[in-house]
C-alpha cells in the first residue's frame, strides 16, 4: 500500500455515483481514483471514506492511501484504493492554479486526425492502440475559446454542455462535472458565454451504441475573479482547519510548494506575465489582436492565442528574426502579422523606456537551479520523443487502414505514391571480391563501400528492393496542391 497527496481537478457524475481524479503534489502525475468495488463512488462511500457525501470540491487536497495501478487501454491512469479513510491536508491556492496546466496536449484535442471533436472510435483507441494520458488540464478564455454553456434535451433532463473552439476546431462536449446539473423543462436552457475558466478535459469508457469514447468536461474551476498578486509570497497551499496539517516533513507551518509534472514544466516559464510593463504589454497586444480580428471577421484565436501574446510581452521581439522565434509564428503568420506586431512592441518599448531584449536571466537567479531545470528539460524532451512515437504510430496505423481499403481521395485530399529501388549490400559478394577490405573495415555499411570503392562499382555488389513512399496531398482552388509526405 501506498499514499499520495492529490489535488482534486475532477469530481464528475458518472452512473448516479461520482468519478474523481487529481495531480499527485509531489511528482504532478494524474491520477484517476477507481473503487475497489470497480464501480463510481456512491454518497455513501464518499461519507465513508471522506466524511462528506459529495467528495472533495476541486482544488481541494487530500491524502488518500491506495493499493496498486490499474490502468486501461483508454484510461492509463486508474489506481485502486485501498478502502482506508481519506484526510484533507488544505486547499490549492487559486493564484497558483496555472501551474497545474498541462503543457502537452493529448493526441486527441486539437487534432483533426484522431477521431473526432467529441469522440475517439475504438478503431485508433483500443488495446492495440492505447492512449498515453485520457486527461488534461487547461485554461479557456472566455473570448479567445468563445467558451459556451449550451443544453441538450435528453430523456432524464437537459444536460449540460460545453462549447468551445480550439485549434481552429468546434468542440461541443458534455459536462459531467457534479456542479453541473441537468435541467428541468421548467428551467432556463438558454445558451451562455461563462468567465474564463480551467476546464479538465477526460476520455470516457466505450460507449457501445457509437462504439467510441467520448470526450467530456470532467471539471470546470471559473478564473474570472483569480488573484493576480505576487503569488510568491503566498503558500501554494493553505493548510486544512490547522496548522498541523502538513504534509509529512514539513515543519514550516504551511505546506511545501509541489513540484509541477516534469514533463510540463515550461523551462522558462513565459506563460506567466510577472512584470507591470509585461502585463501593460500583453493588454496593448490583446488590444492589437482583437482590432485585426474584428477587421478580417474572424475570431481572436485565429490571429494568436493568449499564451503567444504572453511570450511576445516576455521577450519583446522588435524584428521578424526574433518575432519567427516565437511560439505559433509561422511562414504565413509572420508575413501577415509580423510588421504589424514588432512594430507595436518596438514602439511600446520606445515610449516606456524598456529594453528591447530582455536580460538574460539564466545566469542570474536561474543558475542556482540549474541542475534541476537539465533534468526538467531532459523530462519535457523524453515527454516530446514520446508523443512522436504515439503520432507516428498514429500516421502509420490510418495509413495502412488506407491502403489496405484502397482509399485514394476524400475530399480535397488525395493519395499519392511513387516506387524508387534502393540499393542493398550484398555482403558475401563483397567479401569474395575484397576480402583485404573487409579484413581492415571490419563490418561494412554501404555508405563505407561508397566511400571507400566510389558509387559505381558497389552497386554492382548490391540487390535491389522496391520501395514506396505515399505522400498527402491537399487539392487547393488555384489548383496547387500542398504536400504532407507520409513514408
Amino acid at each position: 500500500m501506498y499514499t499520495r497527496n492529490i489535488v482534486i481537478l475532477a469530481n464528475s457524475t458518472k452512473y448516479s455515483g461520482h468519478c474523481i481524479a487529481g495531480k499527485d503534489l509531489n511528482t504532478g502525475e494524474w491520477v484517476r481514483l477507481i473503487n475497489t468495488q470497480q464501480r463510481p463512488f456512491f454518497n455513501n462511500d464518499l461519507k465513508e471514506l471522506y466524511g462528506d457525501p459529495e467528495g472533495p470540491s476541486l482544488l481541494t487536497c487530500v491524502k488518500i492511501p491506495f493499493q496498486e495501478k490499474v490502468p486501461l487501454y483508454y484510461q492509463p491512469e486508474n489506481e485502486l484504493i485501498s478502502g482506508d479513510s481519506w484526510e484533507k491536508i488544505g486547499e490549492y491556492s487559486h493564484e497558483k492554479i496555472r501551474l497545474l496546466e498541462d503543457a502537452h496536449y493529448p493526441c486527441w484535442l486539437g487534432n483533426t486526425a484522431y477521431g473526432y471533436p467529441d469522440r475517439i472510435p475504438v478503431g485508433i483507441c483500443n488495446a492495440s492502440l492505447p492512449l498515453s494520458v485520457s486527461l488534461h488540464f487547461m485554461k479557456l478564455d472566455k473570448s479567445e475559446n468563445n467558451l459556451t454553456l449550451a443544453y441538450k434535451l435528453h430523456e432524464n433532463g437537459n444536460k449540460p454542455r460545453l462549447i468551445f473552439y480550439f485549434n481552429n476546431i468546434r468542440y461541443d462536449l458534455g459536462i459531467t462535472d457534479i456542479t453541473y446539473p441537468r435541467l428541468g423543462d421548467g428551467d432556463d436552457t438558454r445558451p451562455k458565454q461563462i468567465p474564463d475558466s480551467f476546464v479538465t478535459l477526460g476520455v470516457g469508457q466505450l460507449f457501445e451504441p457509437m462504439n467510441s469514447h467520448y470526450k467530456l468536461v470532467v471539471g470546470i474551476i471559473h478564473s474570472e475573479n483569480e488573484l493576480q498578486g505576487n503569488a510568491e509570497e503566498k503558500p501554494v497551499i493553505s493548510p486544512a482547519n490547522s496548522s498541523n496539517s502538513t504534509l509529512p516533513g514539513d515543519t514550516s507551518g504551511t505546506l511545501p510548494t509541489p513540484e509541477r509534472d516534469a514533463t510540463n514544466r515550461s523551462i522558462p516559464q513565459l506563460n506567466r506575465v510577472t512584470t507591470n510593463y509585461e502585463q501593460k504589454l500583453f493588454l496593448e497586444l490583446k488590444n492589437l489582436r482583437k482590432s485585426i480580428a474584428d477587421q478580417d471577421h474572424v475570431p481572436p484565436y485565429v490571429v494568436f492565442w493568449d499564451k503567444n501574446l504572453r511570450e511576445m510581452a516576455q521577450t519583446r521581439p522588435c524584428d521578424l528574426e526574433n518575432f519567427m522565434n516565437v511560439d505559433g509564428v509561422g511562414e504565413k503568420k509572420l508575413e501577415k502579422y509580423g510588421l504589424i506586431f514588432t512594430s507595436a512592441i518596438k514602439t511600446f518599448c520606445e515610449e516606456n523606456g524598456v529594453e528591447i531584449t530582455p536580460p538574460d536571466n539564466m545566469h542570474d537567479s536561474d543558475t542556482n537551479n540549474a541542475l534541476e531545470q537539465i533534468f526538467h528539460i531532459n523530462q519535457e524532451i523524453s515527454g516530446m520523443n514520446n508523443k512522436l512515437k504515439e503520432l507516428n504510430f498514429l500516421k502509420n496505423s490510418l495509413l495502412e487502414h488506407v491502403k489496405k481499403t484502397e482509399i485514394r481521395q476524400q475530399g480535397n485530399y488525395i493519395l499519392q505514391s511513387s516506387t524508387t529501388s534502393i540499393r542493398q549490400l550484398d555482403l558475401e559478394a563483397f567479401k569474395q571480391r575484397y576480402p583485404q577490405v573487409f579484413m581492415e573495415i571490419g563490418s561494412v555499411t554501404l555508405s563505407d563501400a561508397d566511400r571507400i570503392l566510389g558509387k559505381t562499382e558497389v552497386t554492382e555488389l548490391c540487390t535491389f528492393k522496391e520501395s514506396t513512399r505515399y505522400s498527402v496531398k491537399e487539392i487547393i482552388s488555384n489548383n496547387r496542391m500542398q504536400e504532407n509526405p507520409h513514408e
